[in-house]
């Protein structure tokens, strides 16, 4: 029973029961799965070198013990809130994170991380720095080793631990542990950065790039193009769980769209509209192979996405963005992408012209209504349809309405009550109540662009399901009746509510150009239109290439 009482033991313990309690609620799987491991071993290399660092006293080995759980906690409850494994470049979103979260939320979020990090640091014996340096030499190799000799340390990976299951954390985690697995696609990442360099020709890309223009300039069309990436918009009746008192969507949406909504697949869940927006814009899947957000590792340069090809037939290529311009690099990003005008919210770019406002001049974190912003979009579509008939247009916005924790605006009052649910969850009422007005505002949207612009294609695509309460286990509990990753895709071709199969977001392109080209688009090339021609895996060398020339 002594050995119970073991600092060593009682972390691993502690480690299990954390673990075991995630995987009860499906998220990953217990430490017990892997306890024959370099991750047990690493764990306790890392908690005797914790507790040798720090000042003896009767704290000593529950402190040093924190971080180890709280890395553990991190990867656990991101994995059950997104439905992905947490990596290191999450952390170049944690600025957004905070910046769009309330006050309270942000407090919430950040005080049980900085307060025990806070006192594990100021308990820390600095009078033997060169022995805990010393100590400490085998994890400072390591990094190194990632960061500027990652392919060494995939071998070595390897021939120590189980394979690497590359098309899922969960197993891979399984296998080797969280630690393993959090080194191993930081390693994976270093490597594909250090390898874009052999991507790089710039003659060839440039032909490649020539050759896309010409094609699209010979066999276009140039109607007018409007695509919508919507924030968090879904279905609340595609929660099988949920009754409510009335159907939570205006009637007249109902109306215009019946059973002609189609669904496309998400790279991502709860989070990370600019994944959703990199496939959308550019036709490639979303491999966060040299940035856990593809936006965040551009540079600037343009790369011939669909929104710089349309710019160079002669379209006049704009993106109307809700919300603020330095979220997840957006300005390098929207101009590697192509776009030649960039407008957002006049309260987050007082320096830059503007043709739309949030209504809220002293509130820079307000989310501004679809309503209020599809109609000043109409206004622009209306004055440039009137001055430049012979200039097509492609009309690119992403909005920010739904975003949490979903809050009414003045002036909306709810519009149906949730009858029946397996729990309550505040979130998924707030959202109920705002999608009455954003399907309102969709309808009335699109009934004007209709009349205004009756040969354009007209598209609204979600960029993720919003994580309500309890992320994946919402979801679960609440029976959603389709993947997580599936998300509501509206299409409207020439005044007609069109049907696809099931999509994925990187089609959005392919969409766009078959219906500019009259359908010749996909006569001559692999299109997933109908069915599934070219699987995810086989965009993956071209995105290699694509990313490489993006970096600068």
């Amino acid at each position: 029973m002594r050995y119970l009482f073991n600092p060593y033991v009682a972390l691993l313990l502690v480690l299990w029961f954390i673990t075991r309690a995630f995987q009860a609620i499906d998220g990953l799987y217990a430490i017990s799965s892997h306890l024959l491991s370099l991750e047990i071993v690493f764990i306790l290399y890392l908690y005797a070198w914790f507790q040798f660092l720090l000042k003896p006293d009767a704290y000593r080995p529950w402190l040093a013990a924190l971080p180890i759980v709280q890395a553990y906690l991190t990867f656990d409850i991101f994995f059950v809130a997104y439905g992905r494994f947490f990596h290191l470049s999450e952390f170049e979103e944690l600025p957004e994170l905070l910046a769009v979260m309330p006050w309270f939320y942000s407090l919430l979020f950040a005080l049980p991380v900085v307060l025990p990090l806070l006192w594990f640091f100021s308990r820390i014996d600095y009078q033997k720095r060169r022995l805990s340096l010393l100590a400490g030499a085998p994890l400072f190799a390591l990094i190194l080793v990632i960061a500027y000799a990652p392919q060494t340390f995939l071998k070595l990976y390897g021939k120590l631990n189980r394979p690497a299951v590359s098309w899922s954390d969960q197993y891979h985690v399984t296998d080797n542990g969280r630690f393993m697995v959090f080194m191993h696609r930081q390693a994976v990442r270093r490597q594909a950065l250090q390898s874009s360099r052999h991507q790089l020709n710039w003659n060839a890309f440039r032909r490649d790039k020539a050759a896309k223009i010409s094609k699209l300039a010979q066999q276009g069309g140039g109607q007018n193009i409007h695509l919508v990436v919507l924030e968090s918009f879904f279905e609340p009746n595609s929660l099988a769980a949920v009754q409510y008192a009335r159907d939570p969507a205006h009637p007249d949406y109902r109306l215009l769209f019946g059973d002609k909504v189609n669904n496309s697949i998400s790279p991502v869940f709860g989070g990370s509209t600019a994944q959703a927006e990199f496939e959308v814009l550019c036709g490639f899947p979303a491999f966060s192979l040299y940035s856990n957000v593809e936006f965040n590792a551009f540079g600037g340069t343009n790369v011939a996405c669909l929104p710089g090809v349309l710019a160079q037939v002669g379209y006049r290529s704009l993106a109307s963005n809700a919300f603020r311009p330095d979220f997840f690099n957006t300005l390098a990003a929207y101009k590697g992408i192509g776009f030649e005008e960039m407008y957002f919210a006049k309260e987050f770019s007082r320096d830059k012209p503007s043709y739309f406002s949030t209504g809220k001049p002293d509130d820079d974190s307000f989310f501004m209504n679809d309503e209020d912003l599809f109609n000043a979009n109409l206004n622009l579509v209306e004055a440039h349809i009137n001055s430049k008939p012979d200039t097509p247009l492609f009309n690119y916005i992403l909005s920010i309405y739904g975003h949490f924790p979903h809050e009414l605006h003045d002036g909306q009052s709810p519009h149906t009550d949730i009858t029946q649910s397996p729990y309550q969850d505040s979130f998924l009422d707030n959202v109920a109540q705002q999608y009455y007005y954003r399907t309102e505002a969709i309808t009335r949207y699109t009934q004007r662009l209709m009349q205004i612009d009756p040969e354009s294609l007209i598209i609204f695509i979600s960029d993720h399901l919003p994580p309500l309460s309890y992320g994946k286990r919402s979801y679960q509990r609440l029976q959603y009746q389709q993947p997580i990753y599936q998300v509501p895709l509206l299409v409207i071709e020439a005044g007609e509510v069109r049907q696809y199969p099931l999509l994925h977001h990187y089609d959005i392109p392919d969409l766009i150009q078959n219906y500019l080209t009259q359908g010749k688009h996909c006569q001559q090339q692999p299109c997933n239109l109908e069915h599934e021609q070219k699987p995810k895996a086989a965009y993956e060398a071209d995105y290699k290439r694509f990313m490489a020339h993006a970096l600068f």
